[in-house]
């Protein structure tokens, strides 16, 4: 039996089962129970629950920048479950058409995006103008709620960029959440595409994201 908060689905063999068992689930739900676990059925039965929670893993991605890599990029997102802002100020350069899980933002003030994003986020900043991109990052890192902080850039760039955030004061392990070069989860791509290094960051997130839960849903099944 498959049940979430609002839905169910599947049987375990019998009404009064099935219905002792939803409130059952939907009680495990609202607490803070985790994984797998026999949980006994009532006090006078010995039959027990399988039980295997597993807790809602939102992928909300910001993108900042429409140029080519943040073109490819968002094109290779559009493929899985994320929820893609995609940012820039450049309302002529986004594509007329983006995929379902994309919604395009223009505005002059990209910060105010990095303040409203919601806990859990990623950040990819790779928008054409360096100056920017220093202003997303030192703004992004006034906050310590991320998933993942990417930049695209070579060395010497993230050399520049944490000698400028350190004269603002801002210390160097800060910096250091910060993923540059960007792509691949730390393995060097040297291709220079866009279409590659997009691939590469898009394989980066999913690496990070796979590091924490799974889907919305709790199953069962009697033992």
């Amino acid at each position: 039996m498959l049940v979430t908060h609002d839905d169910t689905r599947g049987s375990l063999g019998s009404r009064e089962l099935d219905s002792s068992a939803i409130a059952l689930a939907r009680t495990r739900l609202a607490g803070a129970a985790q994984h797998a676990a026999l949980v006994p059925f009532a006090e006078d039965d010995t039959t027990p629950l399988l039980v295997q929670i597993e807790r809602p893993d939102p992928f909300p991605v910001l993108v900042f920048g429409n140029g080519h890599v943040g073109r490819a990029l968002v094109g290779a997102l559009g493929v899985v479950p994320a929820q893609i802002r995609w940012i820039d100020s450049r309302a002529d350069d986004f594509p007329d058409r983006v995929p379902d899980n994309v919604e395009t933002v223009v505005t002059e003030t990209p910060e105010d995006e990095i303040d409203h994003a919601p806990a859990g986020a990623f950040v990819v900043v790779t928008t054409h103008s360096h100056a920017l991109d220093f202003s997303l990052i030192e703004a992004a890192l006034a906050r310590d709620d991320w998933r993942y902080i990417g930049l695209i850039g070579s060395t010497s760039k993230r050399a520049q960029f944490e000698r400028r955030l350190a004269a603002r004061g801002v210390p160097t392990e800060a910096f250091a959440r910060v993923h540059c070069p960007i792509g691949a989860h730390g393995v060097a791509i040297k291709g220079k595409h866009p279409g590659a290094i997009a691939i590469a960051i898009a394989a980066e997130l999913l690496v990070v994201r796979e590091a924490g839960a799974r889907s919305p849903v709790l199953r069962m099944a009697v033992r």
